[in-house]
Formats: structure tokens, sequence, C-alpha cells
């Protein structure tokens, strides 16, 4: 069953690119995952942890790094993460939806250089949307 739904996030994701030919891939994701999003190079697939909590604030959620023919790289490419849901690539970061946090590391070396707290939120935040160069929708 999770190979199927990466294979399902992966392919929606790749056609909304339109660019791609869709190929189905099976890529054995480790434990939780939630979404996966490309930069044309690589693919990033978020991760619950070993829990399926997608609330809990529990650090032990990670983002893996795969080539595109689907063979991992990084189990652990972000790691730390509480339950990291929705994604977007844009300007060189991979923006992450963590719960309350919107985050933005380093698409190339995963170095977190953007951390915007909504301390207070009654959800979590899940899906982002790009406008433009100057704004993220979450």
């Amino acid at each position: 069953m999770k190979n199927l739904l990466i294979g399902l996030m992966i392919a929606l994701g790749l056609s909304a690119c339109g660019s791609v030919k869709l190929k189905p891939l099976n890529i054995e994701a480790p434990q939780h995952p939630e979404s996966v999003v490309t930069n044309g190079d690589f693919m990033y697939i978020t991760n619950f942890g070993p829990e399926l909590a997608p609330q809990a604030k529990d650090g032990d959620g990670f983002i893996s790094r795969y080539r595109l023919n689907g063979d991992l790289m990084e189990t652990r490419f972000i790691s730390r993460l509480n339950a990291p849901k929705g994604t977007v690539i844009h300007q060189g970061f991979l923006w992450v939806a963590d719960i309350d946090h919107l985050l933005g590391y380093d698409v190339e070396n995963g170095e977190l250089l953007y951390d915007i707290s909504f301390e207070g939120a009654t959800s979590f935040l899940n899906g982002i949307a790009v406008e433009d160069d100057d704004h993220l929708f979450v």
C-alpha cells in the first residue's frame, strides 16, 4: 500500500511539471510518507516518522532525497521535523509546512535558513503554493 501511494504521489507530482513523461516507479519509502516534490534533479519525500501522528510535535519526522529514477540517496536528508506535510521548491529553497512552522531549507545541502512560526494556529499547516517571487501561501 505504501509503495502504491508513493507511486501515485510521484506520478501526480511529475504530471504537474508537464515536461516529464509519466512512468511508474516502485519506491520503498520509509515509515509514513506524506508528500513528494521535485526540482527536476531530485525528489524530496516528507515523512511523519515511525508513528502515523500528523499533529505530534515529536521531532522524529524527516525528508528523504531520491534520484529521479527512484534510487534512495539519503533517508534523512533533513531530520528533526515534527510531522512535515506540504512542500514546494522555489528559488533554491525547499519550503516545508511542519504543523505550525513554515521552514525554508537550502535545497542543495538541507541547511535550515528560514523558520516562520505560526504558533497558536488552531489547525496544522499543510499545502504551500507560490504566487510570485515574493509570496507563498500556506
